[in-house]
């Protein structure tokens, strides 16, 4: 298994399971950084979990070792550790856990550690087959008691148990996942995100625009918010469920389906801004302004002219206050979005003229 420490264990990391050994513990990465590895990705984190060790004395542990060491989650026993030596290398660290939902919403659970519960246990809590595999670092073999990697080579999307209805943000992290990983989701895992569909209302939406982000940075943002759509929980994204609605009625339907547009053009956008270098941030400057431009064609087929543009000014200002973007991202898009039609009408007037 040496194939697993090269990639998974760092110098940093031997400090810390050598001495986790040495009191009869043992260290499982988890999680996404497996699901990453058998994907070719590096991953970006590695997460941890330590197993019969209590977290007081993890803690203390972790301390001698040389890391800081930071509660990111009191609630869920997860530690953020840092070395003290270079403050870029950090991992999240936790002891497994169960989960009991005492009330609605993501954060409602009931958060029992548990230092000696078998790796299956403690996976259950997981919300896909492909996030429920890990690698035991005292003896690289893999762990994958609900059959993960076999669904990520079929690029398959499988809940782990039953569980999986009892968290609404499953069902966007779903959609990116579909969106990132090009994966199709299974009959069985779509019909347990459809249980989900009121209780998802309940997600905040700076929690739905995160989720919202990774569907727009995906190899194909178009499976993803189709996903939305499957799973019924567009309903978060109405001036996006305004293009479903004008495309479904023949009345309003001009040379182009305007849903499918929508999907072409994201998918487009996507692809030609993937060859270039840009930060994040420019990233998603561009793949909102690609989705918003598409509530023009809304007001092309609706009011029938086909360069008035306050319709799609009114629903792109709509949609990204309700996602919590930033006032300073808002006022670069806008404007775009404003001189396009602008530009458009000239471009076609001048056209004319040359005929």
């Amino acid at each position: 298994m040496i194939y697993y420490q090269t990639f998974l264990i760092t110098k940093e990391l031997k400090i810390i399971y050598k001495t986790i050994i040495k009191k009869n513990g043992f260290i499982i990465a988890v999680g996404g950084c497996i699901r990453d590895f058998f994907l070719g990705l590096k991953p970006k984190d590695i997460d941890i979990e330590v197993y019969n060790i209590s977290l007081q004395n993890l803690k203390k542990i972790l301390i001698t070792c040389g890391f800081s060491v930071y509660h990111v989650g009191i609630k869920f026993a997860i530690l953020k550790v840092i070395y003290n030596k270079n403050k870029n290398i950090n991992f999240d660290i936790s002891i497994p856990r169960k989960e009991k939902k005492i009330k609605k919403g993501h954060k409602g659970f009931q958060v029992v550690n548990q230092k000696h519960l078998s790796f299956k246990t403690a996976a259950k809590r997981r919300d896909f087959t492909i996030n429920a595999m890990g690698i035991n670092l005292n003896l690289y073999n893999l762990l994958d008691p609900y059959n993960g990697k076999k669904d990520l080579k079929n690029l398959t999307l499988h809940y782990v148990s039953k569980t999986f209805s009892e968290d609404p943000l499953r069902v966007l992290r779903a959609c990116q996942f579909i969106s990132r990983f090009y994966l199709k989701i299974n009959n069985k895992t779509l019909k347990k995100c459809k249980i989900l569909k009121n209780e998802i209302k309940t997600l905040a939406k700076e929690r739905i625009n995160k989720e919202f982000n990774k569907i727009l940075i995906g190899v194909k943002p178009s499976l993803g918010i189709k996903s939305l759509k499957k799973t019924e929980s567009l309903k978060l994204f109405s001036e996006m469920q305004k293009i479903l609605y004008y495309s479904q009625i023949k009345e309003y339907i001009l040379k182009k389906n305007t849903w499918i547009n929508l999907l072409f053009n994201i998918d487009k956008t996507s692809k030609i801004i993937k060859k270039n270098l840009i930060s994040k941030k420019e990233y998603i400057i561009i793949m909102y302004t690609s989705l918003c431009l598409n509530f023009g064609i809304i007001n092309v087929i609706k009011l029938k002219n086909k360069y008035h543009n306050k319709f799609a000014i009114r629903l792109s200002i709509s949609l990204l206050n309700n996602l919590k973007i930033s006032k300073k991202i808002i006022k670069e898009i806008i404007p775009i979005i404003k001189n396009y039609f602008k530009l458009k009408n000239l471009y076609k007037k001048k056209t004319k003229l040359q005929v």
